[in-house]
């Protein structure tokens, strides 16, 4: 997992702060050509069960985007996928915890990566 990207409450914009990280995933990623990853967005357990499944899509496919365009790594690498509340980061029963739950991780893509 990538700690460091970051999103606003309810929001699936990339916010700037993110930059380091998605700097960091990048370099690794374009220095590994045959790696491919999903880029998995997460949401807290606040509001509507579709409506964090949609915002957990939408902030997967942001970093996805982010990291395409503005960082140059092949599309071929990336795969989006929203997890909602089903697997936070952290416990939702804090805002601290909601802060951490708002963001995006990373797993390997299957069967490229053994």
């Amino acid at each position: 997992m990538v700690n460091g990207i970051l999103f606003d409450t309810a929001k699936a914009d990339v916010k700037p702060e993110s930059d380091p990280a998605l700097q960091e995933v990048a370099k690794m990623l374009k220095g590994n050509p045959s790696l491919k990853v999903y880029v998995v967005g997460h949401t807290d357990n606040v509001g509507g069960l579709a409506a964090n499944i949609d915002l957990s899509k939408r902030r997967a496919a942001a970093v996805v985007l982010s990291l395409i365009t503005k960082y140059g790594v092949p599309a071929g690498q990336l795969q989006p996928y929203g997890d909602g509340p089903y697997a936070p980061v952290a416990s939702s029963d804090s805002e601290d915890g909601r802060a951490s739950t708002a963001a995006s991780n990373w797993s390997n893509s299957k069967p490229e990566i053994a």
